[in-house]
């Protein structure tokens, strides 16, 4: 499957082609005022050709009118502005260009996107079902950012849960997890691109430091992601110089300290029997040798992957619990993890 190259250029090979198209460029207006918020959905695509049309499909099917679609394309070469073309009925706006990178594209989408609400979905991700966006905007949010959960499809495991500024300092919310108030870009900036994999990571970091952000958290499974894609398969080394610094500038240097030693006590010490029993899992790995260090992608350190006796895959990070796509060896990064 087709990744994005977050350093050079996407699509250019030529660096001069356009194509545009959508409800918008068409002429469509914006239409009555509705109580109910309007969704801005973003997708950055490249080459996307197999599985872009799934993402859209999974968007058009929502049980809730209240959104936009917009797609900002690389200027892919394998069919994918077909697809586009085939769909700019249903899509409000999409351009197909070469640019620079994958949050080169989202914030020129950001720029683009009327809604009060911007979610931003990759294009080998879907929607986990059709009530996802009337689950979460049926009622009025005072919060600015709303976040869920995840399917990793590379293993079927779920991904999430409740964050805290801690938690966030050791694991990122996936993208496709969360919606965000589109004010909060207008206070904190868009997506940073010195950071190649991981500028939402730091902007979600920006965004849990702001009082006024009030983070709500649902218990419900957002959308079914791709491990293929551009930041599950690497670690981004711009983010991993800084991390420790990000983190204490933005929440203090007690913060800073648990990211470098408090984690490995947490996971021997707390009591709860969930906890003890992910820590006899983890010791009886150790045992028989189930086990192995890599640097896993997702929560960007130097970690333990425990797998089952008997399992062929990378087995679960101790720190974020995710089954990587592929072995950790294969991930595994030449340089020291934070």
């Amino acid at each position: 499957m087709a990744e994005y190259n977050p350093i050079e250029m996407r699509g250019n090979e030529d660096s001069n082609r356009r194509s545009e198209s959508g409800k918008r460029a068409a002429g469509g207006n914006r239409g009555p005022y509705q109580a109910k918020p309007l969704v801005s959905v973003i997708m950055a695509s490249y080459n996307h050709g197999k599985t872009i049309e799934q993402a859209i499909r999974s968007i058009v099917a929502q049980e809730y009118e209240r959104k936009e679609i917009i797609v900002i394309d690389g200027g892919s070469t394998d069919g994918t502005e077909d697809i586009l073309r085939k769909y700019s009925a249903s899509i409000d706006y999409w351009v197909s260009e070469p640019d620079e990178g994958v949050y080169y594209a989202l914030n020129k989408g950001i720029d683009l996107a009327r809604g009060e609400w911007l979610y931003f979905l990759g294009a080998d991700d879907i929607l986990a079902d059709r009530a996802v966006f009337r689950d979460f905007f049926s009622v009025p949010r005072v919060s600015k950012i709303l976040y869920g959960n995840v399917i990793w499809r590379s293993s079927g495991s779920i991904y999430g849960g409740k964050f805290t500024k801690r938690e966030l300092c050791r694991r990122n919310i996936c993208q496709q997890a969360i919606f965000y108030r589109r004010e909060l870009f207008q206070d904190l900036g868009k997506f940073d691109t010195r950071y190649p994999l991981h500028a939402d990571w730091v902007f979600n970091m920006n965004a849990f430091a702001k009082r006024d952000t009030n983070p709500v958290f649902l218990d419900r499974t957002v959308a079914v992601y791709s491990t293929e894609g551009m930041s599950g398969k690497r670690i981004d080394p711009v983010f991993r110089g800084e991390r420790g610094k990000l983190v204490r500038d933005l929440f203090g240097f007690q913060y800073s300290v648990c990211v470098k030693i408090c984690p490995p006590f947490e996971y021997w010490f707390r009591l709860d029997r969930q906890h003890i029993l992910w820590v006899t899992a983890i010791l009886r790995a150790l045992i028989t040798g189930n086990a192995s260090v890599a640097g896993c992608r997702f929560c960007c350190r130097k970690t333990l992957f425990v797998k089952a006796s008997g399992h062929a895959g990378g087995g679960q990070c101790i720190y974020c619990k995710n089954s990587p796509a592929e072995e950790p060896d294969n991930v595994r990064d030449t340089g020291r993890l934070p």
